[in-house]
C-alpha cells in the first residue's frame, strides 16, 4: 500500500514546510499569533463576507506548535493513507480540502468570534469520516474491523472538549462534510464511467489551482 498515497505524502510534507517557514519567521520554536494571521490563520472580522477567503483554505496548512503538527501529521498519515488506496488520489484530495473548509465554516458561526483558527484538523477529521464510510462498505475482514475501530479511536476524543484553545466545532464540521462526501464519493464511483473520472480530476485541480493561490497569499506579505 505504500505506494498508493502520494497525496497524503505530499500534504504531510507541506505541513511541516508551513511549520518550519512560520518558526523562522516568528524567530522563534513556537509559531507567533501575528505570523499565524499574516500566513492565513482565520480571523472572524477579516474571513466574514469572504472579504479575505483564501483564510479558508490557508488556516489547514498553519500549525502553533511541534505537538500540533505532529499531531495532524500522524492522523493524516494513518487516515489519508487508506482513504487514498480507496478513492484515488483525486477523490481523496477533494474531501481533504472540502472538509477543511466546512470545518472553518462551522468554526466561523459558532465558536468564539475572536478565535484565531489554525490547522489540518477539521479536514483530517473530514477525512476520518469518508474513511469510516468507505470502511463499512468493504467486505468483511480483519482489516475492516480494524479501520472502523481505529478511526473511532480517534474521532471520539477529538470531539470531546478536553482541552481549552482546541476548535471542537472546526472538528464536527470537517467530520459531517467528510461523512457526506464519502457517501457522493462513493455513489459517483459505483457508476464507474469515464465522466465520473473526469469530474474527480477537475475538481483535483481546480483545488490544486487555488492552493496555489492561497500559497501566493501566505507567502505574500
Amino acid at each position: 500500500m505504500k505506494h498508493h498515497f502520494f497525496v497524503t505524502q505530499i500534504l504531510i510534507s507541506l505541513f511541516w514546510m508551513v511549520f518550519l517557514f512560520e518558526l523562522f519567521l516568528s524567530q522563534s520554536l513556537t509559531p507567533s499569533i501575528p505570523v499565524l494571521i499574516d500566513m492565513g490563520a482565520m480571523v472572524t472580522d477579516r474571513a466574514q463576507d469572504f472579504q479575505e477567503s483564501y483564510r479558508f483554505l490557508a488556516h489547514i496548512f498553519l500549525h502553533g506548535s511541534f505537538l500540533h503538527v505532529i499531531m495532524n501529521s500522524i492522523a493524516l498519515y494513518f487516515s489519508g493513507r487508506f482513504l487514498e488506496t480507496l478513492i484515488g488520489r483525486a477523490w481523496f484530495f477533494i474531501i481533504f480540502l472540502l472538509s477543511g473548509y466546512g470545518g472553518a465554516e462551522v468554526a466561523l458561526n459558532f465558536s468564539d468570534p475572536h478565535t484565531v483558527l489554525i490547522g489540518a484538523s477539521g479536514a483530517v477529521m473530514g477525512v476520518l469520516g469518508g474513511l469510516i464510510y468507505c470502511a463499512f462498505l468493504l467486505p468483511q475482514s480483519p482489516l475492516r474491523k480494524e479501520l472502523i475501530q481505529s478511526s473511532y479511536q480517534i474521532i471520539i476524543p477529538s470531539l470531546i472538549p478536553f482541552f481549552s484553545g482546541v476548535s471542537y466545532e472546526a472538528h464536527l464540521g470537517g467530520l459531517l462534510v467528510g461523512l457526506l462526501l464519502g457517501f457522493v464519493v462513493t455513489m459517483l464511483l459505483k457508476i464507474s464511467s469515464k465522466f465520473t473520472h473526469f469530474l474527480g480530476i477537475l475538481g483535483a485541480v481546480v483545488g490544486m489551482v487555488a492552493l496555489v493561490g492561497v500559497g501566493y497569499k501566505m507567502m505574500g506579505f
